[in-house]
């Protein structure tokens, strides 16, 4: 399971031996934020995340514990019919390319 946010913060200064003020300073995030970030786990600004992954010298998806879920299904795709008038040979013609490209598409 995911860290919370002030979770990961307070395990990423303890590993880099600093407190919260100490990272503010080092980072020149005003230590407001940097408190509030970690007592109410509230939304930080883009360029706030981009510094202190910087300083940490990780991507910002590991600051926040981020984990890509992969898709449980493909996009939809929307199908449309069409009808077409063909001659026999026109449609047998067809019929034999159809066949032709399923053969590869099975083989392939």
């Amino acid at each position: 399971m995911a860290q919370s946010f002030p979770e990961r913060l307070l395990e990423l200064c303890r590993a880099d031996y600093i407190t919260p003020t100490k990272l503010a300073t080092l980072t020149g995030i005003p230590q407001a934020t940097i408190s509030n970030l970690i007592r109410t786990d509230a939304d930080a600004r883009k360029s706030t995340l981009v510094a202190l992954a910087d300083y940490f010298g990780i991507s910002v998806d590991e600051l926040i514990d981020h984990q890509v879920k992969p898709r449980e299904k493909p996009l939809a795709v929307k199908q449309q019919s069409v009808t077409i008038t063909l001659s026999p040979e026109e449609g047998a013609e067809l019929k034999k390319m159809l066949e032709e490209r399923m053969v590869k598409q099975d083989v392939g």
